[in-house]
């Protein structure tokens, strides 16, 4: 490569820092609830990894999501839940041992989707109907489905219950659920999470645990579940798991058109 191109690269580089689209080396994450990042969740949900069938319906209201993600479009590329340590019925965690699960578990149907919220939802600060679909926008992204692999001790059972839920620090988060399909979170928009898994046939020896949930706060977060199949259309009312999900910032036009600009007119320069 010559000088000059070098020379070309590194001002696009700072030009990049300098502008704070600079793009990142691997996925940033954000916790949703955002109070509970660092911090335990006052409830507990078995849903997301249960080996018996279950449909699960996650809302992140807007404006907690613009703390997690910022203040501009983001491209989430995957999910991840945490066991839980205690709640505030004084819960303590259930997995027996220092990791979960003892051996892989198998999921023949893993599907999620995440989507805006209805205009209904949206309006109401919370999920409005028990039917999922009803809770859904219009732009749906089935981001990844299919068979999904959860490795033997995949989960750490770190966390410490302390004396009380103030008291208490949450474990690791688990298992990264990638998505094939990353979708995009643009701000202002509520974020809806869908997931159906038709269980890992609920192999003898596998504990249930519960992992770490947030109860119910309008205009902050909710939650749907189904007990019965992977393809139930009404569910009822639960706690919403604690989540994380990995993201990249997706540069706005308006800055990648005045890079390419800056960009042209240094080679001109040159």
């Amino acid at each position: 490569m010559s000088r000059r191109c070098r020379a070309a690269q590194a001002t696009v580089f700072a030009l990049l820092l300098l502008m704070g689209y600079a793009v990142p080396t691997r996925a940033a994450v954000a916790v949703l609830p955002t109070p509970f990042t660092t911090a335990e969740g006052d409830d507990s949900l078995t849903t997301p990894v249960r080996t018996a069938p279950r449909v699960l319906q996650m809302y992140f209201h807007r404006s907690d999501a613009a703390i997690a993600f910022g203040s501009g479009p983001v491209s989430v590329t995957g999910f991840q839940v945490r066991l839980n340590v205690r709640d505030s019925d004084g819960f303590l965690a259930d997995a027996p041992g220092p990791t979960w699960p003892p051996q892989a578990l198998n999921y023949g149907r893993y599907d999620v989707q995440l989507s805006d919220s209805s205009a209904a939802a949206f309006a109401g600060n919370e999920l409005t109907s028990t039917t999922f679909a009803n809770n859904m926008g219009t732009n749906v992204v089935t981001t990844r489905s299919g068979a999904l692999t959860v490795p033997a001790d995949s989960f750490l059972n770190n966390g410490t219950p302390g004396t009380d839920l103030a008291t208490a620090t949450p474990s690791s988060f688990g298992f990264l659920i990638s998505f094939a399909t990353p979708y995009t979170w643009t701000p202002g928009t509520d974020l809806l999470v869908t997931i159906r898994h038709d269980g890992a046939g609920s192999p003898a020896g596998i504990p249930i645990v519960s992992f770490d949930a947030a109860a119910f706060v309008d205009g902050r977060n909710d939650a749907l579940a189904a007990t019965v199949s992977a393809d139930d259309t009404v569910g009822a009312f639960f706690g919403t798991n604690v989540t994380q999900f990995t993201f990249t910032p997706i540069p706005e036009p308006a800055a990648l058109s005045t890079l390419a600009f800056g960009a042209l007119l240094i080679r001109r320069r040159r």
